[in-house]
Parts: C-alpha cells; sequence; structure tokens
C-alpha cells in the first residue's frame, strides 16, 4: 500500500513539473533560444542571407546579401572580433523590380552561435535616383551547424521627410 501511494505522490509531482515547465509564453521562448549558446557551432568567414525589410510596419522590400569576413584572427568565432566587407540588393517583390543595391564594411563581435554586428553601407536608390549612406545592426543565431536566422535595425541618410528606422528579418546560410 505504500508503494501505491509514494507511485501517486510521484505521479503527481511529475505532472506538476511538467504543468509548470509550459507556462512559457512566446517572449520568453524566443529570450530562452537567443540567450543559450550552443558551443558545437560557431560562424564562418562568408554568409549569405535573404529577408524582409519593413519601414514604419510595411513591407518596402526583399533583401538578398552577403557578407564576407576580411579580418578573422584565429579562435576570433568562439568568441571575438571580426572585420567584414558586404553587399546587398532590395527589391520589390514584384517581377524583379530593382529597389537599391548597396555595399560597405561591419565590425562583428562572435561568441559560439551568436553574432552581433554593426555596419555602414553607401547605396543608390533606383525608385528615388538617389545615394544614401546606412548605418546599422543585427543579431545573429545559428538553429543548426550550416544556417542562422536574424534581424536588424537600420536608419538610412539623408532622408526626406520624416526618418523612420529599417527593420530586417531574415535567414541564411554559412561557408
Amino acid at each position: 500500500m505504500k508503494s501505491i501511494v509514494r507511485f501517486g505522490a510521484l505521479a503527481l509531482l511529475s505532472l506538476s513539473v511538467s504543468l509548470q515547465a509550459q507556462t512559457t509564453n512566446f517572449f520568453q521562448s524566443v529570450e530562452i533560444y537567443f540567450t543559450g549558446i550552443n558551443t558545437n557551432y560557431t560562424f564562418s568567414r562568408v554568409l549569405v542571407w535573404n529577408g524582409m525589410e519593413y519601414q514604419n510596419g510595411v513591407n518596402i522590400a526583399d533583401d538578398l546579401a552577403g557578407s564576407l569576413d576580411v579580418y578573422a584572427p584565429k579562435g576570433c568565432y568562439t568568441g571575438g572580433i571580426t572585420a567584414s566587407l558586404e553587399g546587398g540588393m532590395r527589391n520589390a517583390g514584384i517581377a524583379g523590380t530593382i529597389v537599391s543595391g548597396q555595399g560597405g564594411a561591419g565590425l562583428n563581435y562572435n561568441y559560439f552561435d551568436v553574432r552581433l554586428g554593426g555596419y555602414a553601407d553607401g547605396g543608390y536608390n533606383e525608385v528615388t535616383h538617389r545615394g544614401y549612406g546606412e548605418l546599422g545592426a543585427r543579431v545573429m543565431k545559428k538553429p543548426t551547424p550550416n544556417t542562422f536566422i536574424g534581424a536588424g535595425m537600420a536608419m538610412q541618410l539623408p532622408t526626406k521627410g520624416p526618418a523612420y528606422p529599417l527593420a530586417s528579418v531574415f535567414g541564411g546560410v554559412t561557408f
């Protein structure tokens, strides 16, 4: 009889523990994902990504871009700084209409499967027929050994009228 009572108590305890583990909301799940470090994955010299750009809540363009680490000292991908050259193209997503093209340089901090970076790019907007500069920051995370997802914020200068930041979400591959 005592063993049945003990078994029942253990079953109730495990049920309450499993119910508590399932009470995380979406934002807590994202926080756990981005703050957990997987030491089996690291970034590499070449990154290519595709994503979406938003400005003032409106999807303004699709993004195809890439970067090459031109300065990457030994051991930098497990905790260190890299410098990169990058280039990208934005299109309207309608019949391949090019919105803009840009290129520039970035500085990144790598810690295993997480990369934090800042960049300065120059580009030309095909819609407004004007050049621009863009300053931005990105965070990237690797869910698998050869892929990554990320998000970024940027500001283009000069602007006509009110200045709204660009927000981006993207996914890509590493080589």
